[in-house]
């Protein structure tokens, strides 16, 4: 028997939850510099940002957080399709482009790297899978600030 019109129009109107159905696993970004050669831990470039009740009208920090998020998980879907050109060439992929900048600029913008006194610094990202830390999804080449950053890199003394 078909449904009556009304009740058609009305499941039009109602939107359909399934979608929440099938979450799966997130990329986590992670970095680690190597300072005199020697790595440091890894630690998380994206830690999660506090939230308000005001943030619900206004928040232009995590509408930035939110696009660097987009960046990691375009690069973890790239990893997946582009395994190969990821392999031999990471630089050819603008997703790899993107967060190599992004940790690169986070990096320097925490206090925690005196880029003056290390102007060698180099660092490398990772992403790991947030249900389990131990799953490595993607590990980077090992980049100098200054490759990736270019004009942006500036020592200051």
């Amino acid at each position: 028997m078909p449904l009556p019109r009304a009740l058609m129009l009305f499941r039009a109107l109602m939107p359909s939850w399934r979608f929440f159905e099938d979450v799966g696993a997130l990329p986590v970004l992670e970095h680690r510099c190597f300072e005199g050669g020697e790595p440091s831990s890894w630690e998380r470039t994206l830690p999660p940002q506090p939230r308000s009740g005001s943030h619900l009208f206004f928040n232009p920090l995590g509408n930035l957080q939110f696009a660097k998020h987009s960046a990691v998980e375009l690069l973890f879907s790239d990893a997946q399709e582009l395994e190969i050109q990821l392999k031999n060439r990471p630089r050819s992929v603008l997703s790899y482009e993107l967060v190599a900048r992004l940790v690169a600029i986070q990096k320097m913008e925490s206090s925690a790297l005196d880029l003056a006194a290390q102007k060698d610094a180099q660092f490398q990202f990772r992403m790991i899978e947030d249900q389990s830390p131990f799953d490595l999804l993607f590990l980077s080449e090992v980049h100098s600030f200054e490759e990736i950053l270019g004009d942006r890199f500036e020592v200051k003394p």
